[in-house]
């Protein structure tokens, strides 16, 4: 038995081309080539990304000392996603989403080039790096559902799990790897030189991103106005949407923060110095891939819906005895199980958005999704702040397991999202 590949440009007839029936992990890299470049271009992006986080993070803790300054770097990169995610969806259902990402690639692009330039005149400043976290988030905001809404149009819709689970294995993969060349770029090349390695990663991203060959992503007749109130009646409307979106955002909210109290367990609990820190962020980003991965090779499975609740109860508890294991070796196996379980749900979430929304909506509705992750710096802000009182370990455990019984109290409240 054989299926059938569309390869499809703008504006032409889809070209079928003829392939073995088999499907394995990596079968929709391997099977559709214009999603291997969009997969390329998002690796890419990602590392560029990785470079930029942690030579932001560095600077900021260069210039200013301040551990809280460094948060709220963090934060003002998250914030534009909560402001802008929303009618960042509804422009994406209206114009040419290739269009709207190459232009992010080029604008980030930009940017890290102004940013290394006046690092490299010595006449950087603490409110430069707002500037640029607020302004790298926005461009994000747009960039992240874009990509999303372009894999469907790149795949057959039966492969469609599989693609996105590979979307997430690779935004893993540069978790293992970013952070680790981010710290070996600023040894070798300088802060500065981190940014100009940003840009030309996301220069190589845009060079991709220009070889696709997709159908517009325009939906003609709406404005933006009228398409963020439509997409969020239809949402609101919409019982299993509504869950699937309850259901992204509890973890964003209150487990997903554990990465910026990485650092704080690591000195304070695990009593481990940066090299220490190193191996945990290798570990967690070794759990993801795998995770990612694991959900690719099951991705044709039934009852996502299901799979999905029972992960996110399950992680929810594992990142607490993450948090409250005072040992390293054990700890950091721990945190390899919790992220694995992680970004299962995440990418289980996801494809359970993507294939149950109709194509005319996708865009205003994974700009809901994208506004859910972008909980996780409002939840970082919390989680500091009660650890500041209770202590990190208590607080993140107190936050995960909460992350838990929401997960589970979303389940029962919306029982037909279980049956997906």
């Amino acid at each position: 038995m054989r299926s059938t590949l569309l390869l499809v440009e703008e504006d032409a007839t889809p070209t079928a081309v003829q392939l073995p029936a088999a499907r394995g992990t990596f079968y929709a890299i391997a099977a559709y080539q214009q999603f291997r470049y969009l997969w390329t271009a998002g690796v890419v992006t990602q590392l560029g990304q990785w470079f930029q986080t942690i030579a932001l993070a560095w600077l900021a803790l260069t210039l200013t000392d301040s551990a809280a300054f460094v948060g709220q770097i963090g934060f003002a990169s998250g914030l534009p996603i909560l402001c802008l995610s929303l009618p960042a969806g509804a422009m994406l259902d209206r114009f040419d989403r290739r269009r709207a990402l190459l232009i992010c690639q080029v604008l980030g692009a930009l940017l890290a080039v102004t940013i290394a330039l006046i690092i490299a005149r010595g006449t950087i400043k603490p409110w430069h790096l707002f500037v640029a976290a607020l302004l790298s988030g926005s461009l994000l905001a747009v960039a992240q559902p874009a990509t999303q809404t372009l894999v469907p149009a790149l795949v057959d819709h039966a492969d469609l799990p599989n693609a996105l689970a590979l979307s997430s294995a690779g935004n893993s993969s540069t978790r293992i790897v970013g952070p680790s060349i981010a710290g070996v770029l600023i040894g070798a090349v300088g802060i500065a030189g981190c940014f100009f390695s940003q840009s030309f990663a996301l220069l190589a991203a845009a060079g991709l991103t220009l070889l696709l060959r997709v159908p517009r992503g325009a939906a003609p007749g709406i404005t933006l106005g009228s398409g963020l109130l439509d997409g969020l009646a239809f949402i609101r409307r919409d019982r299993n949407l509504v869950g699937m979106l309850l259901l992204a955002g509890t973890p964003a909210l209150l487990a997903y923060p554990y990465i910026q109290m990485l650092p704080v367990i690591a000195r304070d609990v695990l009593h481990l110095g940066p090299r220490g820190l190193g191996v945990l962020m290798a570990a967690s980003g070794v759990g993801g891939l795998l995770g990612a991965l694991t959900t690719a090779t099951m991705s044709t499975r039934a009852n996502k819906g299901r799979l999905t609740v029972v992960v996110g109860l399950v992680y929810g508890v594992v990142l607490a005895a993450f948090a409250l294991t005072p040992v390293a070796v054990p700890a950091g196996a721990i945190l390899l199980v919790s992220t694995f379980l992680g970004t299962m749900f995440y990418s289980l979430n996801q494809i359970m958005v993507q294939t149950y929304v109709r194509e005319d909506m996708r865009g205003r509705v994974l700009g809901a999704l994208a506004l859910t992750v972008g909980l996780q710096p409002v939840g970082s802000l919390f989680v500091g702040e009660l650890a500041q009182r209770i202590g990190a370990p208590y607080a993140l455990a107190g936050c995960t397991l909460a992350s838990s019984l929401l997960v589970g109290v979303i389940a029962l409240r919306y029982r037909a999202m279980m049956k997906l």
